[in-house]
């Protein structure tokens, strides 16, 4: 199974204006993936980050990711609603 690494940048006044999403085939791929990237992002450096690991059945490509961002991490915030209801 292949997962998603979600990661939300918290600026220095406490929004979220940027989010990187790294796909890979284990959790620890993905972890590699951002760190390499934090190195040379400027909109991640000296700020907090916040990840959230997803399980997808598999990677997209350049023809599934609208399916991917369709039925993502917003479906699964529905259900985490729905239960708290």
């Amino acid at each position: 199974m292949a997962v998603a690494l979600h990661a939300w940048i918290v600026d220095k006044d406490g929004e979220i204006r940027v989010r990187h999403t790294f796909f890979a085939e284990t959790e620890e791929d993905a972890d590699r993936l951002l760190k390499q990237h934090a190195a040379s992002c400027p909109g991640a450096a000296g700020g907090e980050t916040i990840e959230v690991v997803e399980d997808i059945d598999e990677l997209p490509d350049a023809e599934t990711i609208e399916d991917f961002e369709e039925e993502g991490l917003d479906e699964d915030d529905e259900e985490d609603e729905d239960e708290d209801k």
